[in-house]
């Protein structure tokens, strides 16, 4: 059985937007804060298989494990 990971949110605290647009760049500000959408099959992570949790750019907190990932086959 796998070791399940408990969360905390209330130690995740979003960056003010000053904040947040120093730290990431004009894509994922806009794809994080605006919705926007990126271009497909342009992320770095999209042929990525490697272990690991994926986290929220903006506040840190953790999302989903790599194990979880599948091919929705939409880009």
């Amino acid at each position: 059985m796998e070791k399940q990971i408990k969360v905390d949110p209330t130690k995740y605290e979003k960056l003010s937007e000053d904040g947040l647009k120093k730290q990431l760049t004009e894509v994922q500000y806009n794809v994080t804060q605006l919705s926007h959408t990126e271009k497909p099959f342009s992320h770095p992570k999209y042929k990525s298989d490697g272990r690991g949790v994926y986290v929220d750019i903006a506040s840190g907190e953790s999302l989903f494990s790599s194990k979880d990932k599948y091919d929705a086959g939409c880009g």
